[in-house]
């Protein structure tokens, strides 16, 4: 670590916020950890977003600005990546804010990995929203360290705790992003984040969770826009997080344990193939189109067929069995009662939370 660099570079992509931007940034700049440089991407915003970047560089020293044309909040990311000199990077989405020990609180726990400076640090999060005021913490398990070793059979437990989401709420190391040269895919509108986390997390040997949840994420809508893709999009979404999934499999998972996050990958693809079918023709349509769509991904080489000729050891499990037999009507019945289940469970889940009060 080069001592004369800040330790951590925050890189805020701005796009049009001039409503919360200020109240991000000064939640930034009131950290109790001083150690830090300000990235903030003007990615062309149109309205005063842009000036109050160039107002807050005026005051601050820590503070760059660059504006740039609008590609993305994936281009400015990775712009700011490569701009940045810390030693750790911290993505804050610009309607966002701190907690004001959230930094510090971060990086002391970094040097759990054996007084060295681990791969990645995630915490919890809390999710606020401004139309409701209804406020949701996201507690991840007990601070805790976990080698490339324990990837393998803690699996559930990183998943569980956020982990694989989202690239805000943690600290990367800008030299493990260089050497494999890690970056946003800048082809997809959305969804970027967890193909980010996931090629990350393929490359860390240490990471350092922590139960703390002083990242907030301000929903400042009435809830989802309703803003529906065709399915083309999100089927090559659901191929690049399916491939992104694929590879931290390879890099992480042996043994029997394969066979279970295999399994929930599987399960997770065919669920959001059929999901972003409905989305995009509604469910009636979707039904017509879904065999078409499963005779193309069934026509190609299926991940499991490949795994199984690297373990052949090992005993796969029901799901897998199903899914590996090429009948598109049989898994076509799977995929079906699948989903219906799954939306069954939905509906279940969100009547018990509006008449009890759950802590998630």
């Amino acid at each position: 670590m080069n001592d004369s660099n800040p330790i951590i570079s925050v890189i805020v992509p701005v796009y049009n916020v001039e409503n919360y931007l200020a109240k991000c940034i000064d939640s930034i700049l009131n950290q109790s950890f001083k150690n830090f440089e300000l990235l903030l991407i003007d990615d062309g915003s149109l309205d005063n977003s842009g000036m109050i970047c160039d107002e807050y560089s005026l005051i601050d020293k820590r503070i760059k600005v660059f504006h740039i044309q609008n590609g993305g909040v994936s281009k400015a990311r990775n712009l700011g990546i490569y701009k940045s000199i810390g030693f750790y990077i911290s993505f804050v989405d610009s309607d966002d804010i701190l907690l004001s020990d959230y930094f510090e609180r971060m990086y002391e726990v970094s040097r759990l990995a054996n007084n060295c400076n681990a791969d990645v640090v995630s915490s919890g999060f809390t999710l606020l929203s401004t139309y409701t005021g209804k406020k949701t913490v996201y507690i991840a398990p007990p601070c805790k360290l976990y080698t490339k070793k324990d990837f393998r059979s803690h699996i559930s437990d990183l998943e569980g705790s956020k982990i694989f989401n989202g690239p805000c709420n943690k600290l990367f190391r800008k030299d493990i992003l260089i050497l494999h040269d890690i970056k946003f895919p800048e082809s997809l509108s959305f969804g970027e984040d967890l193909i980010f986390s996931y090629d990350y997390l393929s490359k860390c040997k240490t990471l350092v969770n922590i139960d703390y949840s002083g990242y907030v994420y301000l929903q400042t809508g009435k809830g989802l826009s309703g803003k529906h893709y065709s399915f083309d999009v999100y089927d090559k979404l659901i191929e690049k997080q399916y491939e992104a999934k694929c590879k931290f499999i390879e890099n992480n998972i042996e043994g029997e344990a394969i066979w279970t996050y295999v399994d929930d990958t599987i399960i997770w693809r065919y669920t959001s193939f059929w999901q972003s079918l409905i989305l995009s023709t509604g469910i009636g349509e979707s039904l017509k189109n879904l065999r078409k769509y499963l005779d193309k991904y069934l026509s190609e080489k299926n991940y499991l067929t490949y795994k199984l000729s690297i373990v052949k050891e090992i005993k796969p499990s029901i799901v897998s069995k199903i899914i590996l037999i090429d009948d598109s009507k049989l898994i076509l019945f799977f995929i079906y009662c699948y989903s219906k289940s799954y939306f069954v469970y939905k509906k279940i889940k969100f009547f018990l939370k509006s008449k009890c009060e759950f802590k998630v």
